[in-house]
């Protein structure tokens, strides 16, 4: 799953919609804006995409940059 939707980083996070018979992105990225201190983040970026698909509205940030170690594949 992680190399058919492009993922580097773990944590690497999708949320995706069910649209018909597909799975949309909806968001990729980061969990919220602070690795090191979730308590302390200011912005949650699932959260907030959750929030705004089951409010029927689009994802204000749809992307942001995942940090964390990367994803190794074996060969």
């Amino acid at each position: 799953v992680a190399k058919q939707y492009g993922a580097t980083r773990t944590p690497h996070v999708y949320v995706l919609q069910k649209e018909k018979d597909d799975l949309i992105v909806k968001y990729i990225g980061a969990i919220d804006n602070n690795y090191e201190d979730a308590a302390t983040a200011s912005e949650r970026y699932v959260e907030a995409a959750v929030d705004a698909l089951l409010q029927g509205k689009d994802v204000a940030v749809a992307s942001t940059k995942a940090i964390g170690c990367g994803i190794k594949f074996k060969k």
